[in-house]
């Protein structure tokens, strides 16, 4: 006999990963859904301020939702978030945002960290687990790291 089929609820099960990931950072962080944005810097660059020129916060994670009515599993900006079609430029996966719905988990830039390139390699070199970046903290945080 088959059981009952356990529900998946993949559109909006974010409501434990909010409060883990609140704990995590130490600082209130928020989610935001969003139809198409149809602007084309979203797919014109692999620059990582994009959300913050763009949409003014900065994006911890962000899934995506495809025409067949799924959604991705979770990207973490500049950890495995390119993909590259053939005959053109990689990109990130929010290069996706200009034409298809998306969902995202975010800090607004009052609070979030932004760190220059010279504190990116400073917290490399000092592997210290309070400097680590919003991506690395999340996977260790998960054991993904």
């Amino acid at each position: 006999m088959i059981g009952p089929k356990t529900p998946i609820n993949d559109q909006f099960s974010t409501t434990n990963f909010m409060m883990d990931l609140n704990a995590l950072l130490n600082n209130p962080v928020r989610e935001q859904y969003r139809g198409p944005s149809f602007d084309p810097r979203w797919s014109q660059s692999l620059d990582l301020n994009l959300d913050q020129e763009i949409y003014n916060v900065k994006i911890i994670a962000y899934k995506v939702r495809w025409f067949n009515g799924k959604w991705s599993d979770w990207f973490f900006p500049g950890d495995g978030d390119v993909y590259k079609k053939t005959h053109e430029p990689a990109r990130r996966y929010w290069a996706c945002f200009y034409d298809h719905s998306h969902m995202y988990v975010y800090q607004p830039l009052a609070n979030a960290e932004v760190a220059t390139k010279e504190e990116k390699r400073e917290q490399v070199a000092q592997g210290s687990p309070e400097r680590l970046s919003f991506v690395e903290r999340v996977r260790k945080f998960w054991g993904k790291g």
